[in-house]
Order: structure tokens, then C-alpha cells, then sequence
């Protein structure tokens, strides 16, 4: 079980570059979670903006050190992640939630998180871990997006303290952090499919401005998305290369 070392800021730019500060000057004990509830510059992926009303939602960055796992399976890292989430907002809100390929959290087709997991290196071999989570918690407005975003509390018609929406990740997380340290790979995969967004479903998606159906088959090993279209070979599918298209 990890010792989570838990530090609260006032307000910060973001809480993944603050967490990878501590760790360019020093290393924290693994567990360190730095949190706030106002996040000045939040980062998405790909550079994108995370936006969020100050007060009313979780957002925080777990430090971690995974040096045991092999390169081949850096992935499992982010399938952790994203599974301890879910599970989370499950046993608190008694809702299903499912993972959008690369690293949303869904209620329906509405977001109700983002992850945004970066990596420090030593060489060729991993040094540390700082996964970035915003949680919508309470606010009840949002700017248009595409797919919409919701909060536990538009879901539930509840408002939630958000030190313990962090105590319910922090106990999702223990659990299934061992699973990956004892290399169950194989299971970890197993649970990430059976919470991927719109597994085996026909979707629509847009590729350099065409529209067109797939259907979601997995995740491969190394991340990246698997698709078919009607009639055609397995597609596997980088970051970025495509967009869900949501009505």
C-alpha cells in the first residue's frame, strides 16, 4: 500500500508541472499527491487546455515510480490509472463509468475527467511517473465541448466533498498499483476492455476532414487504438490520428 504524501495548494499554474518540479529538484516519496481545487494552466494532451471553475472540482497529480516495469508495458501504467478512476466515481456515485481511448473518463457520452500522464526517463529506462487527474466534481456550467462535459454532481443532483473523491482514487488506486507490481498485465488488460468506451460498438469518427464508421476492438499493447471498418482490415490508430464524433 502506497504512504500517500498529500500536498494541498492554495492555487497553482498546474499540478503536473508543479509535481515534476519537486521531482527535478528532489524525490518525493512515491505517493506524493499534490492537489488544488484551482488550477490556473491545465494541461490536456497534445498541449490542449484543461478549463475548470475554481472550487468546484478535484484536480490533482500522483508522483510515482515505476521502475520495475519493463518498457514493453508502459501502457499498463496508464490502463492503472484510468481503471482507478472509474472505479472510484463508481463506488461513489453508484453510476458506470468507461474509459475514452487515449484518457477521458465517461458517464455516457458525456466527460467527466481527463488524464494527462507524463514520463521522466533515465536513459532508456523509466525514472518517474506524474499522472495528472481532473475530476469534474461540482461545477454545473460548462463551454461547449465536444464530447460534453458533466460533473458528478450534474450526474447525481449531489454535491461531493472532494477530499473524498481523492480518498476513493487513493483506495481504487492501491488496489489495482499492486496488480501491476506483481506484473498481472494480462488481468490489467482484461479490466481496462471491459470499461473501454464504445468497445465493439459502431462509432463515428473523422479522419482529415472524412466522416466514417468503425467499430472499436481494443487497445494494443503499446496504446494505440484498433478499429475495423465495414468490410476492411484492422486499423491501428496513433494519437490524435483520429476524432470521436459525438451528436
Amino acid at each position: 500500500m502506497l504512504k500517500y504524501n498529500l500536498i494541498y495548494l492554495d492555487s497553482v499554474d498546474s499540478t503536473n508541472t508543479y509535481a515534476l518540479s519537486l521531482i527535478s529538484k528532489h524525490e518525493p516519496p512515491e505517493g506524493t499527491i499534490v492537489y488544488t481545487y484551482n488550477q490556473r494552466q491545465g494541461k490536456g494532451m497534445q498541449g490542449n487546455k484543461w478549463q475548470s471553475e475554481t472550487g468546484s472540482n478535484l484536480l490533482f497529480s500522483v508522483i510515482l515510480y515505476p521502475v520495475f516495469l519493463a518498457s514493453k508495458n508502459l501502457f499498463s501504467l496508464n490502463q492503472v490509472i484510468a481503471l482507478a478512476v472509474c472505479r472510484s466515481l463508481e463506488q461513489l456515485t453508484m453510476q458506470r463509468f468507461k474509459i475514452k481511448w487515449p484518457n477521458d473518463i465517461m458517464h455516457e457520452d458525456d466527460k467527466v475527467c481527463g488524464i494527462l500522464v507524463e514520463n521522466t526517463f533515465r536513459g532508456m529506462h523509466l525514472g518517474a511517473c506524474v499522472a495528472g487527474i481532473g475530476i469534474n466534481v461540482n461545477q454545473l456550467m460548462f463551454d461547449a465541448f465536444s464530447p460534453k462535459a458533466v460533473s458528478l454532481k450534474n450526474i447525481t443532483g449531489k454535491h461531493f466533498n472532494c477530499e473524498e473523491v481523492l480518498q476513493y482514487f487513493q483506495n481504487s488506486f492501491d488496489d489495482l498499483y499492486k496488480l501491476l507490481i506483481s506484473q498481472k498485465t494480462s488481468t490489467i488488460n482484461e479490466m481496462y476492455h471491459q470499461y473501454l468506451f464504445r468497445k465493439d460498438t459502431l462509432h463515428v469518427f473523422e479522419r482529415n476532414g472524412t466522416y466514417f464508421n468503425a467499430t472499436i476492438k481494443g487497445v494494443n499493447d503499446a496504446g494505440k487504438l484498433l478499429i475495423q471498418q465495414a468490410d476492411s482490415v484492422l486499423e491501428i490508430i496513433d494519437v490524435k490520428e483520429i476524432k470521436y464524433i459525438f451528436n
